[in-house]
């Protein structure tokens, strides 16, 4: 399996890159490698990680996962053979209105 890397996903971590990096530029670098570890390992085990309770009414968050990794959550879904990787949020956020 592969893992996707959705748009909104790809804005969420370039906006944490760029704020670490205001600190220290190492340490985004670091954490930016991380995240796309934790990315593989998800592809590789796509039942990691806790299953989000979909909203019955929309049909939203069906089949999303959610992962913690260093104070920040990764949420992903199953997409055919691959992880789609839907957003990168830090767990201090208010997610439930994010992540819909």
């Amino acid at each position: 399996m592969a893992f996707i890397i959705t748009p909104r996903a790809k804005a969420d971590m370039l906006e944490t890159v760029l704020y670490i990096s205001n600190f220290n530029p190492v340490a985004a670098r670091s954490w930016r490698r991380e995240i796309l570890e934790t990315c593989r390992l998800l592809s590789q085990m796509p039942l990691m990680g806790h299953a989000l309770e979909p909203n019955v009414s929309t049909g939203s968050l069906d089949g999303v996962r959610l992962f913690s990794k260093n104070k920040h959550l990764i949420f992903f879904k199953r997409r055919n053979a691959d992880v789609e990787i839907l957003r990168v949020l830090h767990a201090a956020r208010d997610w439930p209105k994010l992540v819909r």
